[in-house]
């Protein structure tokens, strides 16, 4: 399914405070302010959703290239290697050894320390291979209308109903509370799917290192 831009969004979010009718956006006395307000909204929805659907993916390399002599730890700090590392899959930490062995997940051979930083075992030569967990990539006043939301459609839907519930307040806060009421059902219905049996599945997004 084809994924939400940011100008679809935003006419959405703006539907919702009864700013405009239609799907065309004209910056005008009724949406200056709340165009002006839509990002920051937009962006604490993002940083819900994506604790609460299915997680942003990434995929980290590391090579291991044991030297006699050397510290046998890799010490990988994953923040200052991906900037938009949130955390780390434990169940999805694998080895590859040299010379073209098996894949294997691990359940030992590292530890975190802290929530971005990890030691991994060097001793043997392959390759570490992780799969984190990435916040989404934030809006702002540069954004372009075509410029897709980086979250599954089932999750980007619900970004209007959060964006309103907190630009509308000082206008109608009945509706505001409707609002943000709604967008909550709608994140615990994401959460309960996606942490089920099939809580393993994720959707992988561009920026592979």
């Amino acid at each position: 399914m084809r994924r939400m831009t940011y100008g679809e969004l935003k006419a959405l979010c703006l539907q919702k405070v009864f700013a405009m009718e239609g799907e065309r956006i004209v910056e005008d006395d009724s949406t200056r302010a709340f165009l002006t307000a839509l990002p920051g909204a937009v962006n604490e929805a993002l940083a819900l959703l994506s604790t609460a659907g299915k997680p942003l993916v990434r995929r980290m390399d590391i090579p291991v290239e044991p030297r006699e002599g050397s510290d046998p730890l890799l010490f990988r700090n994953l923040k200052e290697l991906d900037g938009d590392f949130l955390r780390l899959l434990p169940g999805e930490i694998y080895f590859a050894p040299a010379g073209g062995g098996p894949r294997l997940r691990q359940s030992g051979g590292y530890r975190m320390e802290g929530e971005a930083s990890v030691w991994l075992d060097g001793s043997r030569e392959g390759v570490w291979v992780l799969y984190y967990q990435v916040y989404p990539k934030w809006v702002d006043a540069r954004t372009g209308d075509e410029e897709e939301i980086a979250l599954p459609p089932e999750a980007a839907r619900l970004i209007p109903l959060y964006a309103a519930s907190q630009l509308y307040k000082d206008d109608d806060l009945a509706i505001a509370t409707q609002y943000r009421n709604e967008f909550e059902a709608g994140r615990g219905l994401l959460a309960s799917f996606y942490n089920d049996d099939n809580g393993r599945e994720f959707t992988s997004v561009s920026g592979w290192i």
